[in-house]
Formats: structure tokens, sequence, C-alpha cells
């Protein structure tokens, strides 16, 4: 588990927070940038779409993510050191 809080608080509130005993870091929320448009093309959706007609309508898709790899590149320095695996 990482000790991780997401809160909507006052400018105030956010430098009491990071002002908090234990807090290591106070980030902003930011709007997250889009790296697939092209993954339609790539993983053939397009043609299955285009070629049999299906669309997806009525079903439902559930995503069970096992964690953070936090050693990756992409969250280096922002996550902290693992302290346990999601496979035990």
């Amino acid at each position: 588990m990482l000790p991780i809080v997401y809160a909507g608080l006052t400018g105030d509130r956010v430098a009491a927070v990071a002002e908090l005993p234990g807090v290591r870091r106070v980030s902003p929320n930011r709007t997250p940038e889009y790296y697939d448009d092209d993954s339609r093309e790539v993983t053939g959706v397009k043609a299955v779409r285009e070629e049999c007609g299906y669309t997806g309508e009525g079903l439902h898709a559930a995503v069970v993510d096992s964690g953070l790899f936090a050693s990756h590149p992409d969250v280096e320095g922002g996550v902290g050191t693992p302290t346990s695996s999601p496979t035990g």
C-alpha cells in the first residue's frame, strides 16, 4: 500500500497540510496527457469495427490493477520506496 492521499483543499489548507509531520510532498492535481491516439489502429480495433460492425455497445469492462511500479522512470522520485509487492 502506498501512503498517498488525494484531497480538494483551499490554498491555506494545502500549506497547513504541507507542514504536517510525516508529509513528504504536496503537489497539484494535473490533467493527464494521453498518448494513445493511434491505439485503435495498432490493436486492430478499427478494422474489427469497420469490417465486422462490432461497436462494444452493451459491454462492460473492468481493469484490475495490481499496483504501481514504483521504480519505473516515469514515477522516479515521486512515490518513495516500495515496501511490499502486490504478489506477496
